[in-house]
């Protein structure tokens, strides 16, 4: 593309599907929110078109919504494109029997072609293959795509999720798994089409380079700088010396119920035979939007160290005051927007491993703690909760690592690269 800087009235559609950009909180509206910031960096003026939105609370939806406005950025809605949906139980079967691209994506594109022609876009940015599916034969456009988990590895981890289901519910989701069979395939049809491909995960760049897509690059979640005054005013003054461990992120789906099953079934025990190594106080604190199954919400809530606080309206004051950012997902699924977050405030993150094949600027033992094996993670949280010193080191390092790899600025810097500006 040709450089736009120097007209700030450039207008880009950005189609973001699931959650509308926020700052905080949710991974998507952090990404989508560090995406547009980067635009808007680069002379672009974005305007927002919802998709699909996923909104357990309405109100953060209108939040969110409240937000975009009062910062100037413009939202169109067409509910034609909004609130598109298959028709029940006839798409249901048909997908069982012979499951066709609208089956999956049942959107129509006119009315983004006539936007394009009226408005004079040039750029478009699909995040999430909702949007990817919504856009990709639209011609005579700059087509970027935004993704993050490549569907087949979702629907992996619903297989192995199957066993907490009963009965008819059982074999509903099992249904529902084979009839999204050709789901991944239609998507990827889609990718094809587009003129560049920002995969925020570094694992899934690779699957998709192998795939035959040249034109797929790594970019890191885009993550905002904390202000420091705004810190400093957050900062808890506490009068004991326990120490902090902050479980951060969505209570829900399934990457979040495998976290807190390796949680209560391999962390908590081996840390409750090793409290002899322990000589100093530590609790968890567990925040996030969305709700635990109940027999993991009961386990928790039998610990008598572990405060389960749930949705946050100020995820900023929970990473500011904690001693260290525990990471339990044990999967390999995209990026791990905490992470990063984390790093900008320059905590001591302890994790499992698996979340490093997203993101290989985490290296253990230098800006994390990380490991797959149980026994190895307790021993290297039992670490990072007795010795203060090695949290700062830890620290500082993974806020040095958010300054070369995860600042705005930096994804700013890369997508004018990409871009060609």
């Amino acid at each position: 593309m040709q450089s736009t800087r120097s007209n700030a009235t450039n207008k880009i559609l950005f189609i973001t599907s699931g959650r509308l950009p926020f700052p905080t909180g949710n991974g998507v509206s952090v990404l989508t929110h560090g995406l547009l910031t980067c635009f808007q960096n680069l002379g672009f003026a974005p305007c927002v078109i919802p998709l699909s939105m996923n909104y357990s609370n309405k109100e953060e939806e209108m939040f969110h919504r409240n937000y975009l406005l009062k910062s100037g950025i413009r939202i169109m809605e067409f509910p034609e494109i909004a609130n598109a949906k298959g028709n029940g139980k006839k798409q249901f079967i048909k997908r069982l029997l012979y499951p066709q691209f609208s089956d999956y994506f049942p959107y129509s594109n006119n009315v983004l072609k006539s936007i394009l022609q009226d408005e004079a876009v040039k750029l478009l940015v699909a995040f999430g293959w909702d949007a990817v599916a919504l856009v990709h034969p639209l011609k005579n456009v700059f087509k970027v795509a935004s993704i993050v988990d490549l569907l087949g590895k979702h629907f992996e981890l619903r297989r192995q999720s199957v066993k907490q289901y009963h009965g008819l519910q059982k074999i509903m989701e099992y249904l529902s798994i084979f009839g999204a069979r050709k789901k991944e395939q239609f998507a990827l049809q889609s990718l094809r089409n587009f003129d560049l491909i920002l995969e925020h995960a570094y694992h899934h760049t690779q699957e998709l380079t192998n795939m035959g897509y040249q034109n797929v690059f790594y970019l890191p979640h885009p993550i905002p700088e904390p202000d420091k005054k705004r810190i400093a005013e957050k900062y808890e003054k506490r009068t004991d010396n326990s120490v902090r461990i902050l479980i951060p992120g969505s209570l829900k789906g399934v990457a979040s119920r495998l976290g807190f099953e390796f949680f209560i079934q391999e962390i908590l025990p081996k840390l409750a035979n090793r409290e002899n190594d322990i000589n100093i106080p530590y609790r968890f604190r567990i925040v996030g939007h969305g709700n635990l199954p109940e027999s993991l919400k009961t386990s928790l809530e039998a610990q008598k160290n572990i405060n389960h606080v749930g949705f946050v309206e100020d995820i900023e004051k929970e990473y500011v005051n904690a001693d260290i950012v525990l990471v339990n997902v044990p999967v390999e699924q995209g990026f791990r927007t905490r992470i990063a977050d984390a790093f900008s405030y320059g905590c001591c993150v302890v994790a499992h491993s698996a979340n490093c094949a997203g993101m290989p600027e985490v290296s253990d033992g230098v800006n994390a703690l990380t490991a797959e094996d149980p026994d190895l993670f307790v021993q290297k949280l039992i670490a990072a909760i007795t010795k203060p010193e090695l949290r700062k080191q830890i620290g500082d390092k993974a806020k040095e690592t958010f300054e070369k790899q995860y600042a705005i600025k930096v994804a700013t810097k890369k997508l004018a690269d990409l871009l060609h500006l």
